[in-house]
């Protein structure tokens, strides 16, 4: 995979990706809609360098949502769109 990224030895990168879907029937929260749901994503990024002693890694995290109502309990203060770990 080195090769194809172009990068040298010691250079690694991986990630994954999840994809949820949730839906609240009959919700008894007051001020809230009966009925809600919500599409999540969430993809991390990791990438690693190491040389002999030397070793640096990023990991970066996107999570975004979908379908919420615009009175729900999930707001942009619970999703992050793009954060460093």
């Amino acid at each position: 995979m080195n090769e194809a990224l172009g990068v040298g030895n010691g250079f690694s990168l991986s990630g994954s990706h999840r994809t949820r879907y949730e839906n609240v029937g009959e919700n008894v929260r007051s001020g809230t809609s009966i009925n809600d749901q919500i599409l999540t994503f969430r993809t991390i990024l990791n990438a690693e360098y190491q040389q002999d002693r030397f070793s640096a890694q990023l990991e970066l995290m996107d999570s975004r949502q979908k379908l919420a109502d615009p009175d729900s309990l999930i707001s942009t203060g619970n999703i992050n769109t793009l954060d460093f770990l």
